[in-house]
């Protein structure tokens, strides 16, 4: 997990109190390794994926 972080001061115009917001994005990477035949490919391609999600195929001899 990868994880983005950054720490902006809450204020818009930079005077003030030093209070500062804390905001995170995580990022997930999973690897799968497989051997595939035509069947299997098409079932993958098929499957129903949520568009927040990155899918890449990578096909080696």
């Amino acid at each position: 997990t990868k994880r983005l972080k950054i720490t902006p001061r809450k204020s818009p115009c930079g005077n003030g109190k030093a209070t500062f917001d804390r905001w995170e994005m995580r990022i997930h990477k999973r690897v799968i390794d497989m051997s595939m035949n035509e069947r299997v490919l098409h079932g993958i391609i098929r499957s129903a994926i949520p568009r927040n999600v990155n899918i890449e195929i990578a096909m080696v001899d």
